[in-house]
């Protein structure tokens, strides 16, 4: 303890010297979790820690969570949730391998609770001049997240975000279920909504967003012969598979976001819809009413007319007219 305090003591010391200069200071305290506490005194007069041996010590050894207070796996992910809440950076590093696939996903769905976009995490390379194969799951874009990481069950833990959800077991032998309630792709690209997690193990899941109708088509009147086009546009996880229907029947072969028809004649009349689905669901656009027909013809043109005018009749007289004067 009296170290810890020296050492707090020199970061005091340093870091407003450091910050004068225009620079930084960060710490590597591998192993720190076995004194509580002590990460956040030493961050307070840093402006980032690393952790280099965080939740995988090796392929197939996972640090799970006991202790009190904990010397497990709260304290890890802590170090980040302290770093966050401070505007401070954590770098952390398991060190897991291409055959530890589950210690990959325990360590990245563990980092996902914690982070608020500050901090990172990179896999310990096999040597320090050979750094690891980049993973697909480092693009995986989860959106926003919709609050911070939460229990439910013990030493179970799950986060959601707008566009996907993670949870992480950090139990050493027990195995447990979660329903997520909505549909996400897994790590392996599967459409699931529920995740069975074996002992500290974890998921990184992709909402699978159902399709919503941005634009409708719109309905067209047009002469016989005309050609027309009618065009949707939709969001949602792909892949987005379209069906034009026209008066509630599918229509073979109309598949794409456009319908086109050419020489448009009157029995192409109707109201067209077009249905959109994914894994998700399917929604349906507003009808487009199309109308086809002729231009007006004259088939009579019009005719004179002669009219005689009406003779007076020679009994009758017209009235006259009284006068008087002024």
């Amino acid at each position: 303890s009296s170290f810890q305090a020296a050492y707090q003591v020199m970061l005091a010391t340093t870091h407003p010297v450091l910050l004068g200069a225009g620079l930084q200071s960060m710490a590597n305290m591998a192993g720190i979790r076995l004194y509580p506490g002590v990460w956040n005194a030493y961050l307070d007069n840093l402006d980032g820690g690393f952790d280099e041996f965080w939740l995988v010590f090796s392929p197939g050894s996972h640090l799970p969570d006991y202790g009190n207070p904990s010397v497990g796996w709260k304290a890890q992910v802590d170090e980040i949730t302290y770093a966050a809440a401070h505007g401070k950076f954590a770098g952390v590093q398991p060190h897991s391998d291409s055959t530890d696939t589950a210690g990959f996903y325990y360590a990245l769905a563990s980092f996902f609770l914690a982070n608020d976009g500050r901090s990172s995490i990179s896999e310990a390379p096999a040597s320090y001049q050979n750094p690891p194969a980049w993973r697909s799951a480092y693009d995986w874009d989860l959106g926003n997240a919709s609050g911070g990481y939460y229990a439910v069950s013990a030493n179970v833990y799950r986060r959601d975000f707008t566009g996907g959800a993670v949870a992480a077991n950090a139990n050493q032998t027990d195995s447990f279920s979660i329903n997520f309630g909505k549909l996400y792709f897994n790590e392996t690209g599967a459409a699931v909504s529920s995740v069975t997690l074996g002992a500290t193990a974890g998921t990184v899941l992709r909402l699978i967003s159902p399709p919503t109708i941005t634009t409708q088509p719109a309905g067209v009147t047009l002469l016989v012969g005309s050609n027309f086009v009618l065009s949707a546009t939709a969001t949602g996880t792909a892949p987005l598979a379209y069906q034009w229907r026209k008066n509630s029947t599918n229509l073979t072969g109309a598949n794409a976001t456009n319908y086109a028809v050419t020489s448009a004649q009157t029995n192409d009349s109707g109201a067209y819809t077009v249905v959109v689905t994914n894994l998700a669901g399917n929604v349906t656009s507003a009808a487009a009413q199309v109308n086809v027909g002729y231009a007006p013809l004259i088939v009579q043109q019009p005719q004179s007319r002669m009219v005689a005018q009406a003779a007076l009749s020679p009994s009758k007289s017209l009235p006259q007219r009284k006068t008087r004067s002024l």
